[in-house]
């Protein structure tokens, strides 16, 4: 039996499941005394194998801490992943002239956590909490001292820091390792020496949460979309060289019902939203305006909209591919989830505009963005 059955076992159960992850998004890892084998960056944990992780030298990763990086940000990050993939164990090239698979960015963080399985997902449930307005004081009212809080913290080698940190304070105030750290507007990171353990964990973090939602989730859908929004995807079929896909259901009605209340899902929540949809989105009024209105965003932003919210009709996703149209439709759907819940726990606190400048500058989110492209 595979040394990393189990492993592959987790990724399947929580990447098969888009209430914890969707598309390539999340990482899971198992560690030795010696090695840690960590999920490949872009890899989908839905249908991950043997191949879709790498394996790295502890030893080598014990010495990332040490060193010093340069203070601006891609020299720096560069700088870590040359070190990561200086600590990974050799395999052959790929035959097939690809770039060498790289180990998540989040690799660091997987070694310094004690913990031979760590687990790493987007929850919805957990993220309307994470990214609510006042989402400190909920976790320590909900949770205590059951799990360790991140604040937001720019994801890669300064989330690691500030991890470690947190780490070291959290062990030397209760004698122990958490079992789960809260990432706020990002996720959670669940760590066990067994699997049951690790599902155990989530359950738990899950049920808490439900018991404190009083404002039931609208039918998320995707339903059938109307007349319009069919008349508009065949239109849009054939023109400006991209892929559509339509929705419409009752949460999807109640963001589109006005400009005003689209305003909840205007802004990215975690960096996950920013590599599969973007940070701007594109809200039309009325079905006749949506091509002028589609060149005016272009204009303005230098990209095509991923999304798009039709007034009363429904929202249209767009991509280079079906499957990437289709990903951000239900990344998005998930944002409107996520959105909608927080008003349970203070209401919606997207990302600044400071963190979003990092994400979408970050070759490393857009390495990620990219490997959809090679399917």
């Amino acid at each position: 039996m595979s040394v990393l059955f189990d492993l592959i076992n987790i990724s399947h159960y929580y990447g098969r499941n888009p209430a914890y992850v969707i598309a390539g998004g999340g990482n899971t890892s198992y560690k030795t005394s010696d090695k840690l084998w960590v999920k490949s960056s872009g890899i989908p944990l839905a249908e991950i194998g043997e191949d879709g992780f790498v394996c790295l030298e502890r030893e080598k990763l014990k010495l990332i801490p040490a060193k010093k990086y340069p203070v601006e940000v891609a020299a720096r990050e560069k700088a870590v992943m040359q070190d990561l993939m200086a600590a990974v164990i050799t395999y052959e090239i790929p035959e097939d002239g690809k770039a060498m698979p790289r180990p998540s960015v989040e690799t660091s963080l997987h070694n310094i956590l004690q913990h031979s399985f760590v687990v790493h997902t987007h929850p919805t449930l957990v993220n309307a909490l994470l990214c609510a307005d006042g989402t400190r004081e909920r976790t320590e009212e909900i949770f205590g001292n059951d799990v360790l809080y991140i604040e937001y913290t720019d994801p890669g080698y300064t989330l690691f820091r500030k991890t470690s940190q947190e780490l070291d304070r959290y062990r030397h105030l209760h004698g122990t390792e958490p079992p789960v750290i809260f990432l706020q507007n990002h996720g959670m990171i669940a760590g066990a020496d067994s699997i049951d353990r690790i599902i155990s964990l989530t359950d738990n973090i899950n049920r808490k949460i439900e018991e404190h939602i009083s404002k039931a989730l609208p039918d998320p859908g995707p339903g059938r979309h109307g007349k319009t929004m069919e008349e508009l995807l065949k239109k849009l079929s054939v023109t400006k060289g991209r892929n559509y896909t339509g929705a419409r259901s009752s949460l999807i009605d109640y963001f589109v019902s006005s400009s005003d209340i689209f305003e909840g899902v205007s802004r990215p929540f975690t960096p996950d939203d920013i590599v599969y949809c973007r940070s701007e989105y594109l809200f039309v009024n009325r079905p006749g305006e949506l091509n002028e209105s589609i060149d005016a965003f272009v204009k303005a932003n230098a990209y095509y909209p991923h999304i798009i919210a039709i007034k009363d009709n429904g929202i249209i996703a767009t991509g280079s591919s079906a499957e990437q149209a289709g990903i951000s439709l239900d990344i998005f759907i998930n944002m409107m989830k996520v959105s909608f819940l927080s008003h349970n726990f203070g209401g919606p606190k997207p990302l600044t505009d400071r963190q979003i400048s990092f994400i979408e500058n970050w070759e490393s989110e857009n390495y990620r963005r990219n490997k959809i492209n090679e399917k």
